[in-house]
Order: structure tokens, then C-alpha cells, then sequence
């Protein structure tokens, strides 16, 4: 067919069932639009078949308004369309050295192609492009073999894809359990690049309120922010990293994500993460973690949960993440801790990153109960020349049975405890070096720091201004100055004892000097005066 309209039918327009391999429809140049849609919302309606997707296609057509069932069944194509009218275009290179680029009118049809062609044996890899924003709402893409995904956009197993955003927005567009569905899940092993962009609008029982990478999967965002998704269930509100999978992100943000329970009341069943990483890697840099909040009391790790993974940051910032008050409106008490960031059994590695404004104190039955920015178990911390500063969570920092190595650390300003360390002698240790610690307020203890035992805490070389200790006799304070002057106090009492110390030392110059005048010969006095005269 070419150049037919099919438009204001009462009717599908089309049934096609191409059982046969040799079977083929093209239609070119047509325009489908405003036809009665039948009992499934279709216009035109494709069996199953055996053979080449191609068998079906439909090249520079105005799909108009109009659905079709199967639609991975059809190949929609368009060339020589004005930048306008251009929603995506794939490029697609060939293990030969061909490289063909198709544009579409409609962003659905342009990526359910673009995952097709991916599977071809002859295609080494695919690039998408947006050049417009995507409401990804309505309909699920590039779906499964088995015809089920958990996300808008699914890329299959063990693919390799690039999708430029170019500025440009994929919003799923869900606020609420009825439209669950995350936006981008990507499947095992595959290599995925996405670039410049927005990632918004997902909303998930389970996995990834926005993007879920599977096992196995090296995924790059350059420069993309994945903000406002939200998960009801397990796992993470913005990215979820699973199984042997790598996240490296360059720029961009994790913002203004939710972890929620409003709908799902689900015993043990809790989400946890802006990020979450299950036995993998996350790689961060230039990265801001903000804005996210945990609306259910018992969300550990609203910025970052962590359990069995590697967690590397340089150069982030992390700010205004938070456990929300208002999320225990049944007062129901618990025992549960709640944190910015969470690590069981993981290693973070943080290097030029500034934490501020993170953390509350949840209220419990007119009671506060402990919030904190860090929360170790079985776990390791190294942090060097970090700002923390202006937070208010309950803790700022709770070592249970882990490793702590911080460098050129500032811990300032905080309404919080800093430091509480609940380790074993002679198994794990904090050690800080350089640190500057000074004007922090805890809300319901007397002094800054708590540790259990001697030997799992030591301090070496820090400034320590108005810093208090519950155990400070259990401290190791090495023998830089600042620690040195701690151990007679702390504030003006150190200031005071420098002071003296540097006055003794003076009046001793003073004092040999004058020594040194008096011993001389009648001879030497006489010859001194007769020259003053």
C-alpha cells in the first residue's frame, strides 16, 4: 500500500496474521488516524508469527492516534522528516562498518525498533537520540520475549545501547501504587550509556522507582538526574544496582526521590535507598544526593543504602536528605535506626565531598528515637578532606563491628552526637587524622564523642575546639599538638595552657640571654663604658 488513507473508520482497520515466512506487507506513505478501536484499545492488531519482524512494515506513515497490538511484530521507519517532526532517531552500527540512522515521528515506535535491531546478529550496537521530552506513561516498550516488563523502557540481556537525552526528559509520569512501573529496566550483562538528561516519574512496589540495573550490567549516566520516582517496596526510589553490576555516574544528581509506604503495608517489607546497591558497585563523581526523603520511619539509608557492594564517591555533594517526622502519624513505636547513609558489610570510599543539612530526629510517642548520617555494620569508611557541616540528625557517625579511617575531615556546626563507636577490641578501629572538630550540639547528650573501650578510637593530630568526651580516657590522642593540648582540656583551657607554655618558653630566651651578659670579665665592663662615653 502507498499513499492510502485509513481514517474515521467505525472499524479496527487491520488484522494481520503473517504465519509464513515468505509472507510480507509494506506500507508506505499512509495515513492511519481516528478509527474505532476494538475490544483491546487497537486499531490494528498483528498475530504472532514465525519469521523476520520485518515481514511488517510501515515506512514513513502518520500513525496518527492510533495503537496497535503486538506491536513488536511491526517495523515503523521513517526517513527525510524535518527536524520538527523528529521525536527519536536510532543509529545503528553494523559489525561490517555500516552505519544506518532511521528517524520517528513517535518516541514508542522509534525505541521498540531500536530493540529489535539490537538483537540482530549483525548489529554490534544501537545509539538512541531524544529530541523531545517522552511521556512514557502510557504502554510498555521494547518488551521481554516473554512479553512482561517491569519497566516503560526495557533493554534486553546482554546489549549494548547508548541513548543521548540531549537535554531532553523521560518522565513515567506515576505518583501512586495503581500506576506502579519503573522507568528503565535494564536486563542482565548488557552495557548501557545514557547521557545528558532527565530520568523522572517512576513509581515501584519492588526493584527501582527509576532506573533498575540487573546483574551483571555496566551502566554509565553522564550527566543525567534521576529525580522525583518513588518506591513502595524493597529496594531503591531513584537507582537500584544489583549482582555484580557496575553504576558510574559523572555529573547529574539523585534528588527529590522518595521512599514511601503509603499504599503497601507489607510486614518486613521496607524500601530503602535514593541509591541502593545490593552486591555491586557505585562509582560517583561530581554527583549531588539531595532533596530525597524517607516518608516511612523505618527507611534506613534515605540517600544511600549499601549491603555487599563498594560504594565510591569524590567530589559529591549530599544535602537536605531526610527521615521525615511526619511519616510516623500512627506513633507506632520501633527500634529501628534510620540514616542518610547505610553500609552492612560494604566498603564506602568518600574523598572531597560535603554533607550538609541532612538527618531529623524522628518523634515517637512524644519521644526521639536515633536518626544518623552514617550507619556502619560489618563494614569500612574512608574519608578524606570531607565538610560536614549544619546537619541534624541524632548521630553523625555510628561504627558497629567497622573500619574507620577519615583524613582532613571538618565536623562542624552539627545539631548532632558526633562519633559513637561500638567495636571490638582488637578487631576494628577508627582512626582520625587531621580532623577539625569544633561547635557541635547533641540534642540528648551531654558530650561529643562516645566509645566503649581503649584501643578502638584515636585521634591524631586533630583540632578538637569544644569537643567532649564520654570515655575520654579510652581515646588514643597520639602526640600532635592539638591532641597533646586535649588531653589538659578542651577550649579556652587548651588555649590558656598554650598561652603559659609559650611564655615559660620566651622568659627562659630572656633569662639565659641575661646570663650570658653577666658573665664577662672586669676588663670587658670597663672597656664597654669607656666606649659609651
Amino acid at each position: 500500500y502507498g499513499s492510502t488513507e485509513f481514517v474515521d473508520n467505525n472499524a479496527c482497520v487491520m488484522y494481520a496474521a503473517p504465519y509464513g515466512v515468505n509472507m510480507y506487507s509494506y506500507f508506505s506513505h499512509c495515513t492511519f488516524n481516528n478509527n474505532y478501536r476494538d475490544k483491546d484499545h487497537n486499531d490494528m492488531s498483528v498475530g504472532s508469527f514465525r519469521g523476520d519482524f520485518t515481514n511488517m512494515v510501515f515506512s514513513d506513515c502518520d500513525l496518527g492516534n492510533s495503537n496497535l497490538n503486538y506491536a513488536e511484530n511491526v517495523l515503523v521507519q521513517y526517513t527525510n522528516l524535518s527536524t520538527e517532526d523528529v521525536a527519536l532517531g536510532i543509529t545503528l552500527k553494523h559489525y561490517s562498518g555500516l552505519e544506518e540512522f532511521f528517524a520517528y515521528r513517535r518516541h514508542d515506535f522509534g525505541w521498540d525498533d531500536a530493540m529489535k535491531y539490537i538483537k540482530s546478529d549483525q548489529i554490534k550496537s544501537v545509539t538512541i537520540d531524544l529530541y523531545a521530552d517522552w511521556n512514557a506513561k502510557d504502554g510498555v516498550f521494547g518488551t521481554r520475549d516473554n512479553g512482561f516488563s517491569d519497566g516503560a523502557l526495557y533493554i534486553p540481556e546482554g546489549e549494548n545501547i547508548t541513548i543521548n537525552l540531549n537535554g531532553h526528559t523521560i518522565n513515567r509520569g506515576l505518583d501512586a501504587e495503581w500506576d506502579d512501573g519503573e522507568v528503565i529496566h535494564i536486563d542482565e550483562n548488557a552495557t548501557v550509556t545514557i547521557n545528558d538528561g532527565t530520568i523522572k516519574g517512576g513509581y515501584s512496589d519492588t526493584g527501582a522507582g527509576g532506573i533498575h540495573i540487573n546483574g551483571g550490567s555496566t551502566v554509565t549516566l553522564n550527566n543525567v538526574n534521576v529525580v522525583e520516582n518513588a518506591v513502595e517496596g524493597d529496594d531503591g526510589a531513584g537507582i537500584a544496582v544489583y549482582d555484580g553490576a557496575t553504576l558510574i555516574m559523572n555529573g547529574g544528581s539523585i534528588s527529590r526521590n522518595k521512599l514511601d509506604r503509603t499504599y503497601i503495608m507489607i510486614s518486613n517489607v521496607c524500601p530503602y535507598g535514593a541509591l541502593y546497591v545490593n552486591n555491586a558497585t557505585a562509582i560517583l563523581d561530581k554527583v549531588t544526593i539531595s532533596d530525597n526523603d524517607a516518608l516511612f520511619y523505618e527507611s534506613d539509608g534515605v540517600a544511600i543504602y549499601a549491603k555487599d557492594s563498594t560504594v565510591t564517591m569524590n567530589d559529591c555533594i549530599v544535602s537536605g536528605n531526610a527521615v521525615k517526622k511526619e511519616a510516623v502519624a500512627d506513633e507506632e513505636e520501633t527500634t529501628s535506626a534510620k540514616s542518610v547513609i547505610y553500609a552492612t558489610d560494604s566498603s564506602l570510599i568518600i574523598k572531597n565531598t560535603k554533607f550538609t543539612n541532612n538527618g531529623s530526629t524522628v518523634l515517637l510517642s512524644g519521644s526521639s528515637h536515633d536518626t544518623f548520617l552514617f550507619e556502619l555494620f560489618d563494614s569500612s569508611l574512608v574519608m578524606e578532606n570531607c565538610r560536614i557541616t549544619e546537619n541534624n540528625p541524632y548521630e553523625l557517625f555510628y561504627f558497629k563491628r567497622s573500619d574507620g579511617d577519615l583524613k582532613n575531615v571538618t565536623i562542624t556546626d552539627n545539631n548532632a552526637f558526633v562519633l559513637r563507636v561500638r567495636n571490638e577490641v582488637g578487631v576494628n578501629k577508627i582512626t582520625m587524622t587531621e580532623c577539625t572538630l569544633n561547635n557541635n550540639t547533641p540534642a540528648r547528650n551531654s558530650a561529643d564523642i562516645g566509645t566503649t573501650a581503649t584501643g578502638i578510637l584515636s585521634m591524631i593530630d586533630c583540632s578538637l575546639g569544644d569537643t567532649s568526651f564520654t570515655n575520654k580516657e579510652a581515646v588514643d590522642f597520639g602526640n600532635g599538638f592539638n591532641s597533646t593540648a586535649s588531653i589538659f582540656g578542651e577550649g579556652s583551657l587548651a588555649t590558656i595552657v598554650s598561652f603559659l607554655s609559650l611564655i615559660v618558653s620566651v622568659a627562659a630566651i630572656f633569662l639565659v640571654v641575661d646570663v650570658k651578659k653577666k658573665a664577662v670579665s672586669a676588663a670587658e665592663s670597663k672597656a664597654e663604658a669607656e666606649d659609651k662615653e
